[in-house]
């Protein structure tokens, strides 16, 4: 069940524009774009942003992952064959 508070961020963010997520309640989270806020039945969330990284990849196939770029081109050794920017896929199931 969401707090009050949460209730409040969600409808906000999405009167501001922000994509929201529903799921039933054990459910998996799903897109909806004209929200019917039946909070007793269902929890909504605006939907989070893709976690992004940047990973630097050797010739043994070693990588190692940072934050930012300007991270990764700090921890880099020459041995570094890529710098690859890496972006969460959605989930497809």
């Amino acid at each position: 069940m969401m707090t009050h508070d949460e209730i409040i961020a969600v409808v906000t963010a999405h009167r501001d524009g922000a994509e929201v997520e529903y799921h039933s309640h054990g459910g998996k989270w799903r897109s909806v774009n004209s929200p019917l806020w039946e909070f007793a039945a269902c929890n909504y969330r605006v939907k989070p942003e893709p976690i992004t990284c940047w990973a630097n990849f050797y010739p043994s196939g070693e990588f190692y992952s940072f934050k930012t770029k300007a991270e990764a081109d700090e921890a880099a050794t020459n041995r570094r064959i890529r710098c690859v920017k890496m972006i969460e896929a959605e989930d497809q199931s």
